[in-house]
C-alpha cells in the first residue's frame, strides 16, 4: 500500500455524503490501520478567540475562523508550519498538533501559518482504498500554499489542477513552463 499522507482527497461529484460534498481533505495519516484527515474547506461561524476562551486561560492572538475537520468528533487540533510544536509530521514543512501545550503556543502568536480544527475525517483499514476504487475520491498533490489558502473555492481550484495534470499525462507532456506564451 502506498501512503497518501500529505496529499489531498477531493470529493468526486458522485460522493453525495453531505459531510463530504465538495470537500477537500488533507490526509494527515494513511497506513494499513486506516486513515485520518482534516477537511480544509469547512470554516465555522465561530472565531478562534471566542472558542479558545472556553478551552484555556492562555492568551489567543488569532481571530480567524475555526474549521470543522470532519464528521468524527475529536479534539481541538491544528495544522501548522512550526516544526518545534509538531506532534506529527504530515509532509515537508507541514505539521499536525493536538497536544495542549503546543496549541497554547500556536494561539499566542499570529505566526506561524496555522489552521485550527474540531473533529476529523476517519477511515478504518481498507475503507479509504475501497472508496478510492469506487472513484468517490480523487487525489492530488497538496502544497502549503493551497492548504492555507482561501477555502471558499478550494474544491474548484484543486479540481482544475487535477484536470490539468490529467491532460498533460494523456498527451504525454512531461513539462510545461510556468508561462508557455514566453516560448
Amino acid at each position: 500500500m502506498t501512503s497518501l499522507a500529505g496529499r489531498f482527497l477531493v470529493a468526486a461529484n458522485i460522493l453525495r455524503d453531505p459531510n463530504f460534498l465538495r470537500a477537500v481533505v488533507l490526509l494527515v495519516r494513511h497506513d494499513d490501520e486506516g486513515a485520518f484527515g482534516l477537511v480544509l474547506n469547512r470554516p465555522m461561524d465561530a472565531q478562534l478567540d471566542q472558542i479558545w476562551a472556553q478551552l484555556s486561560e492562555t492568551p489567543c492572538q488569532r481571530s480567524e475562523p475555526l474549521y470543522v475537520g470532519g464528521p468524527v468528533e475529536g479534539p481541538f487540533t491544528a495544522l501548522h508550519t512550526n516544526e518545534e510544536l509538531s506532534d506529527l509530521v504530515v509532509s515537508t514543512g507541514l505539521y499536525f498538533s493536538g497536544e495542549k501545550s503546543h496549541l497554547e503556543q500556536l494561539m499566542d502568536s499570529d505566526e506561524p501559518l496555522a489552521r485550527f480544527f474540531v473533529g476529523f475525517a476517519g477511515w478504518g483499514p481498507g475503507q479509504l482504498e475501497a472508496e478510492l476504487d469506487e472513484q468517490a475520491w480523487l487525489t492530488a498533490s497538496a502544497t502549503i500554499e493551497m492548504i492555507f489558502s482561501d477555502p471558499a473555492d478550494l474544491w474548484e481550484r484543486v479540481n482544475r489542477g487535477i484536470a490539468h495534470e490529467g491532460v498533460l499525462s494523456a498527451l504525454h507532456i512531461k513539462h510545461v513552463p510556468p508561462n508557455p506564451s514566453l516560448n
